[in-house]
């Protein structure tokens, strides 16, 4: 699995933008309304619940529409109007004007970037990623936990097929795939949803789930699992937070990641998209 993404510093980031001809973006903001395009505009709304921090700044115009709640963290997502870089560059540039000092970031020119941040009794990672087929918009998702206070209780060792108690989930908690009877999930996952959506005549489905495991076992899954059920993988990537893949097989193609859970050692939030052609 080849790693295309570097781990950087928040500052790191600017130099990566740099890089692909930005300089101008980096250093000015026009100054206009910013509204979401109607291919990124949500069917509803939400107000962020806590603990997401009110000091938290967001380019205007930002409208979030989910959030998933865990016993250590909250995760919202929604859409931003304004393409990759200017959206990058707003958040590494405010969060410091705002109090928040940013932690290791990292980046995949042209595709997403993301970094952690802490501050104002939290502590949180912020991930801004391309719509495809949307420009003037970037998908912004913020995962946030409160801060431990300086006193820490010792994690358990994440024991292989076992959800910790972190994740909030119990044995019974899970909804049915609605994936292929020949797709593999690692041991001990649980879905946490799972639906269909029309998008552009193409019918999607959609599955949320948590998996007890670490990053280095779920790339492993992906490099093994998946092309022993009959999957073959295309850009399969892995990094410090993540691992994912494309795949295609059994009549499907689709795209599995899997992403660290903030403050719970041990247990993977993973999403899976699969569509027929």
């Amino acid at each position: 699995m080849r790693r295309t993404r570097t781990l950087v510093v928040a500052g790191t980031l600017v130099v990566v933008l740099v890089a692909v001809g930005v300089i101008s973006a980096l250093t000015r903001d026009p100054k206009r309304t910013y509204v979401l395009p109607r291919c990124a505009t949500p069917a509803h709304a939400i107000k962020p619940p806590s603990p997401f921090p009110r000091a938290l700044p967001l380019p205007d115009g930002t409208v979030f529409s989910t959030s998933v709640r865990y016993p250590r963290q909250i995760v919202v997502g929604g859409r931003a109007p304004l393409d990759l870089i200017p959206a990058v560059r707003f958040l590494i540039r405010e969060l410091p004007r705002k109090g928040f000092r940013l932690g290791q970031g990292e980046s995949e020119p042209g595709l997403e970037a993301e970094s952690g941040f802490e501050g104002h009794g939290v502590v949180g990672r912020f991930r801004v990623r391309i719509l495809p087929r949307c420009r003037g918009a970037v998908l912004l998702v913020v995962a946030v936990s409160r801060a431990s206070g300086g006193t820490t209780t010792p994690t358990p060792t994440p024991v292989s097929g076992v959800m910790p108690a972190c994740a909030g989930v119990g044995a019974d908690a899970g909804v049915a795939s609605g994936l292929p009877p020949s797709f593999p999930l690692p041991t001990g996952t649980v879905v946490r949803s799972s639906r269909q959506q029309t998008i552009r005549t193409t019918s999607f489905h959609f599955v949320n789930a948590l998996a007890p495991a670490t990053i280095d076992a779920a790339a492993g899954f992906i490099l093994h699992r998946l092309p022993k059920a009959g999957y073959r993988l295309a850009g399969a990537e892995r990094e410090a937070n993540e691992a994912e893949a494309s795949f295609a097989g059994h009549g499907v193609h689709g795209r599995i990641r899997f992403h660290t859970l903030l403050a719970c050692d041990g247990a993977l939030t993973v999403d899976i998209v699969t569509f027929k052609r």
